[in-house]
């Protein structure tokens, strides 16, 4: 068993990495603005977890501010579909290009096909994506999911930001 006072930190460390309101991710935001980098000189994280009555906002807030998203589908599925109103909001939100979805070879990619196609039906007035000429939503299948796997798509979203030297992920026609 473990004691008591371990069962407690953890706990408490858990607990301060849900978004608990609005106006505690935007201090979360603001602090991570002050102090961006870690003494390593990387990039801080953000956990955020979320509960019911905070996710949406949350997904808002971040789309939002983030100049590309990288979406992580691996494991949809008919049965376990719980991010598709974020599909759609994203669809709705940002431009095509700086949207990349991620699969993986255990993820079967019909149910993410539909679910990105009945969203791209339902878009909004003001979706940056709606009367696109040509829309391709990009689509990164990764395959071993190994440091070729990260460094493929890491060049796929600085692309997407006018950066240079990207690879085409694989694309889907929508």
């Amino acid at each position: 068993a473990r004691p008591a006072a371990w069962t407690w930190a953890a706990r408490r460390v858990m607990a301060r990495q849900f978004v608990g309101s609005a106006e505690e991710l935007a201090a979360r935001l603001r602090r991570l603005d002050r102090h961006p980098l870690t003494l390593g000189l990387t990039y801080r994280a953000l956990p955020a977890m979320c509960r019911d009555d905070t996710w949406r906002g949350t997904v808002q807030t971040l789309t939002e501010r983030a100049g590309v998203v990288l979406m992580d589908l691996r494991g949809f599925s008919e049965a376990r579909k719980g991010c598709a109103w974020e599909v759609g909001h994203l669809l709705d939100t940002k431009a095509l290009e700086r949207i990349l979805f991620l699969l993986d070879r255990a993820t079967d990619p019909e149910p993410v096909h539909r679910t990105i196609e009945a969203s791209w039906h339902r878009l909004v007035e003001t979706s940056p994506n709606l009367g696109h000429p040509s829309p391709v939503v990009r689509v990164y299948h990764a395959g071993a999911q190994d440091e070729a796997d990260v460094e493929a798509i890491l060049d796929a979203l600085v692309g997407a930001t006018g950066g240079v030297g990207r690879p085409e992920p694989n694309a889907v026609p929508s």
